[in-house]
């Protein structure tokens, strides 16, 4: 199985949201993709009684099984920038908090650890079903994710070390997709760390 993981992924950041840095534009976005995806692939729940439908590598027989998975991940992390997007704005703007606040910045975390998740069910599914390029790329956008997912717990040090390996690990022929995918839409303290600051940050 071939499909190009690293052009998907940045067409659809680009066309749907994060051009701007609009993560509740690209969370929608991700939501309506997925529900698209499972009655495309007959992975909606029956009314009646919940049946876990999971995509393994007996089951995923088609690009879009993966798509999904993927997409799963950036839901999460989409939804994690959001939450931390509109307490800045209100931190800024001075306006009162709506009611019930804003989640705690634990909740933002483990939308990212949910990410994580995510991203490692794709390496691991990718790894039987994918061709060799394909398992690069999920091998990559996993440890990007777990970048992300360790920077904003504070681990700094292994977050640097899951961005250096993913810079490494990455065939160059599909370098400069990842340049003007991913990294671009970190927040700009954590771009130093992926390796490509110099590219990203000018």
């Amino acid at each position: 199985m071939e499909f190009d993981l690293l052009l998907f992924l940045k067409e659809i950041q680009l066309q749907h949201g994060l051009r701007a840095e609009d993560y509740a534009r690209y969370r929608r976005y991700t939501t309506n993709r997925l529900s698209t995806l499972r009655h495309q692939l007959g992975l909606v729940q029956d009314s009646k009684k919940f049946q876990p439908k999971e995509i393994t590598p007996q089951t995923a027989t088609r690009p879009e099984h993966l798509q999904l998975l993927l997409l799963c991940a950036e839901r999460c992390w989409a939804a994690a920038e959001e939450m931390q997007e509109n307490r800045r704005n209100v931190a800024r703007s001075g306006e009162n908090k709506p009611p019930g606040g804003f989640p705690p910045s634990d909740q933002f975390r483990k939308r990212l650890n949910k990410s994580v998740k995510w991203a490692s069910k794709l390496r691991e599914v990718a790894q039987t079903v994918a061709g060799p390029r394909l398992k690069q790329e999920t091998r990559s956008y996993a440890l990007e994710v777990m970048g992300r997912a360790a920077a904003a717990h504070g681990a700094m040090a292994e977050a640097k070390n899951f961005f250096l390996r993913r810079a490494s690990s990455i065939m160059p022929c599909v370098s400069a997709a990842l340049l003007s995918s991913g990294c671009c839409f970190l927040p700009k303290p954590m771009r130093w760390m992926t390796g490509w600051c110099t590219v990203c940050c000018v």
